[in-house]
């Protein structure tokens, strides 16, 4: 049958008449062979026989450790022998001790985390959790790894196109690269180090530390110096609207306190070379062109020369023609007050009418040198008043007709009795003192001038203030 095994063994029977060949008539048993004398027997399995028997796996009749079949048995993974497709086999299950579960040498990117691994993912790719050198992704592998870095070129220089922080670098970083000045890790543009990073300068348009200005240029004159200092008048530099500049803020000195030069016109009086200063070009009022007064009493009056004569007639006419000059109507002034320096404070009178008496009613009370005593002033209240419409009046020279009296008379600003220091007291027939005129004058406010109206009594006197049209000093040479 086929698939038996029949041995030509002494089991097996000659047949008659034959040539002496034994023929088979019972087939071996099942798992028997034929030994060398034709018999059947159970062999006895030996690996390497080339016979795969029980317990063999297989049987391929050599010793290679390397083939498909090792010591008869096939070979696998973890059987201590290198297989085939074996890189090796260290015949344990261990995957960390240099030959993995899968007989194949560690190596990054076989999913198998070795001790001279930090993470091991099993893939190429360097942009997920763990890199192709199995290592976890930081700042400074050489790997850009989204988003939390910028950029990574692997390297702990802070000034070439990628920080150590992995980050583009730009201006504010605190690290001064390529195109920077400076970086002092803040947007401050006022110290030192701009918020584009330059450098502070003068000019550049920031105020920073040591400058008092900063208009974006380093020219001169303009307000702020070509060294960012501010330019004011007193600096001793002479720019922008400046006539001069002497370092200080002082009038008087050829240049004013607002730098410009000292002139006529100027508003400031420069004596000795000015007597006055008024600011216009009007060469007929108090202050000449040349800023000279337009005169002097005793040019007008030679009597008009000491404090004695400065309040007498011959004097009170003096600055009646002193304002004169300035078309002032009517044609009356008086002495306001003493300056210093034999000065004189004189104005010429607003607001009264020149009026024309019969000297008889004035009776000799305003006889020679007594024009201006408190016995004439009062017969010249009573003379204006009696013409109506008036409460003062005083002496202003002769009539136009012969027996006449010229007198200004007026209603004034302010009728008071008071206590008058240099006032109180001055005999009926007596010159009024400057230093009545002047305490009248304080009295009755800035521009105004006080007149006696009434006999003076032992402690209080009686006034009436005028307004002064025109103000100003004359000096008795």
């Amino acid at each position: 049958m086929a698939g038996e095994t029949i041995c030509a063994g002494p089991q097996k029977q000659r047949l008659v008449c034959d040539d002496g060949v034994y023929q088979a008539t019972t087939p071996c048993a099942a798992a028997q062979s034929c030994d060398q004398y034709g018999n059947c027997f159970v062999p006895v399995a030996v690996c390497g026989d080339g016979m795969t028997q029980s317990p063999e796996e297989c049987d391929d009749g050599n010793a290679s450790d390397s083939d498909a079949c090792v010591a008869c048995r096939l070979a696998r993974c973890g059987d201590g022998l290198l297989g085939p497709s074996e890189e090796c086999d260290d015949g344990n299950a261990l995957d960390n001790d240099g030959c993995t579960n899968r007989c194949t040498r560690p190596r990054c990117g076989d999913a198998i985390v070795q001790a001279s691994e930090a993470c091991d993912d099993g893939n190429a790719s360097d942009t997920d959790a763990c890199s192709n050198t199995c290592t976890v992704p930081g700042c400074g592998d050489g790997v850009t790894q989204s988003p939390n870095e910028e950029c990574d070129d692997g390297n702990q220089v802070n000034t070439d196109a990628c920080t150590v922080a992995c980050k583009k670098p730009k201006c504010g970083d605190s690290f001064v690269e390529t195109g920077e000045e400076c970086d002092d890790g803040n947007t401050t543009n006022a110290d030192g180090c701009s918020n584009d990073c330059r450098l502070a300068k003068c000019g550049d348009g920031v105020l920073s530390a040591g400058e008092t200005c900063e208009d974006g240029n380093k020219t001169d004159g303009d307000g702020c110096s070509a060294s960012c200092q501010s330019e004011f008048c007193g600096d001793n530099k002479k720019t922008g609207t400046e006539e001069c500049d002497d370092g200080n803020k002082n009038d008087n000195d050829g240049c004013s306190a607002i730098c410009h030069n000292e002139v006529c016109g100027d508003g400031i009086v420069q004596r000795p070379r000015e007597d006055c200063e008024d600011k216009n070009t009007v060469d007929t009022d108090l202050c000449r062109n040349g800023c000279k007064n337009a005169a002097t009493l005793n040019a007008l009056n030679a009597d008009c020369q000491n404090t004695s004569q400065i309040t007498q007639t011959v004097c009170m006419v003096a600055v009646t023609n002193w304002c004169k000059q300035f078309n002032n109507s009517p044609v009356a002034g008086m002495v306001s007050g003493q300056n210093a320096d034999n000065e004189y404070r004189v104005g010429c009178v607003n607001g009264l009418k020149r009026q024309e008496v019969d000297s008889s009613l004035l009776d000799d009370k305003c006889g020679s040198g007594r024009q201006q005593s408190p016995a004439c002033l009062a017969a010249a209240n009573a003379a204006c008043r009696d013409l109506g419409a008036y409460k003062i009046g005083f002496y202003v020279g002769a009539g136009s007709a012969s027996g006449t009296t010229a007198l200004a008379c007026g209603a004034g600003t302010k009728t008071a009795t008071e206590s008058v220091p240099n006032c109180n007291g001055i005999a009926d027939t007596s010159p009024v003192p400057v230093a009545c005129a002047g305490a009248l004058a304080d009295k009755c406010g800035s521009g105004k001038a006080g007149m006696i109206q009434a006999l003076a009594q032992p402690n209080q006197v009686s006034y009436t203030c005028v307004e002064l049209n025109l103000t100003g000093t004359a000096r008795l040479r």
